[in-house]
């Protein structure tokens, strides 16, 4: 599934071979980074699985969710006509999940696209340390 993403990737930087050096590994650790928490995860909810209780809880829990999506579309869909184009393109709402795992890959190419290699290696170890920090709970919580 992530294989065509990996592959737009490469695509896109393709025309600069150097950043290659820096997107190549970013790559591989973003992989590692998604395997990591997708084990987190099912391993650490896997007794609530079980549960007929979690399960009929989810039931309700995720038909709110879903006609709640409703209203809230509506709602940000009210927002962004009052709001603007030359507005809504200032906005990056997602600006912090490159504090997150999933998206301490991210910022490392764009920093080295504008030619600071040490900043680009800096948040490539940074990724690092999350898929350490996250192998390192999932071993010692759920496997030891």
């Amino acid at each position: 599934m992530t294989l065509p993403f990996f592959l737009a990737m490469l695509v896109g930087w393709f025309d600069q071979p150097l950043l290659l050096i820096v997107v190549l590994p970013a790559i591989f650790v973003a992989y590692l980074l998604m395997m990591a928490a997708g084990q987190l995860v099912l391993t650490a909810s896997m007794g609530l699985l079980r549960s007929r209780r979690f399960r009929d809880l989810s039931i309700v829990v995720f038909s709110l969710l879903g006609s709640s999506c409703y209203f809230i579309n509506r709602g940000v869909e009210a927002w962004a006509r009052a709001a603007g184009a030359a507005e809504l393109s200032q906005i990056e709402p997602l600006n912090f999940l490159r504090w997150l795992p999933p998206g301490s890959v991210r910022p490392g190419g764009g920093v080295a696209s504008a030619g600071n290699w040490g900043g680009a290696l800096l948040w490539l170890r940074y990724a690092t340390a999350w898929l350490a920090v996250l192998l390192w709970v999932w071993w010692n919580c759920f496997c030891a």
